[in-house]
Order: structure tokens, then sequence, then C-alpha cells
């Protein structure tokens, strides 16, 4: 949830995509349309339901994300997602290139594969 005291749009999206799970989730729909199973099969070890439905729901409310029912409902990407998973990429590359310890595991492959998300706390 995110916290009720932020007035402002900017300080609000910037804690949701400080939190966590929130940058993972997103980039799992990086070249992805999903259905909620295809996503929670692809975080099933990592996140529980409750939490990746809470993010999808706010990724929604800031339209990064859009349901889709199409017989079936799905989620993907609005235009604004697609330009900020653009960004984070970029970040990622900007790391990578500026001396941050990046695997290239991590700039291939999605977060939910990296050894770090899949340990145990």
């Amino acid at each position: 949830m995110l916290k009720e005291n932020i007035h402002c749009q900017m300080l609000e999206l910037e804690y949701f995509l400080g939190r966590r799970w929130t940058i993972p989730i997103l980039l799992e729909f990086k070249n992805n349309n999903l259905t909620f199973n295809q996503l929670k099969k692809r975080t099933d070890k990592i996140i529980n339901s409750s939490l990746l439905s809470l993010t999808i729901k706010e990724l929604i409310k800031f339209s990064i994300i859009q349901r889709i029912n199409s017989g079936k409902i799905y989620y993907r990407f609005t235009d604004k997602g697609q330009e900020l998973v653009n960004i984070l990429l970029q970040i990622k590359e900007w790391g990578r290139n500026n001396g941050f310890n990046m695997k290239e595991q991590c700039i291939k492959s999605s977060c939910m594969e990296c050894d770090y998300f899949l340990k145990k706390e």
C-alpha cells in the first residue's frame, strides 16, 4: 500500500518504484503481455499472490500497465509504461558502463532469474 501522507505524485511514484518488488515485476512485462497466472508462475518462489496482486493494482493506478479483457484477462504496458521500462533499461546499461558490478545476466535476463532474488531471506 502506498503511503497515505504523500501528497506529491512524483514522491509517491518514487516511493512506489523504490519498493523491493516493483521494478522486478515491472521488467517481467518487458516483452510480454501476461496473465496473472503467467506472472505468478514466473514469480512463484519469490512473491506471494497478495503482494503480486497489490503491485499489479498499483501499476494500473499509475497507468504503467493496463488490464485487457479479450475473453482472457491479461496485462500489458501502456505507452507510459513502455517509456518507463525503456528508462529502467537505460539505467541498467548506465550502471554496467559506469563500473557497477552488474553481471551480463542482469542486463540480459529477468530479475526473477537472478541469484539475488532467489536467495532465501
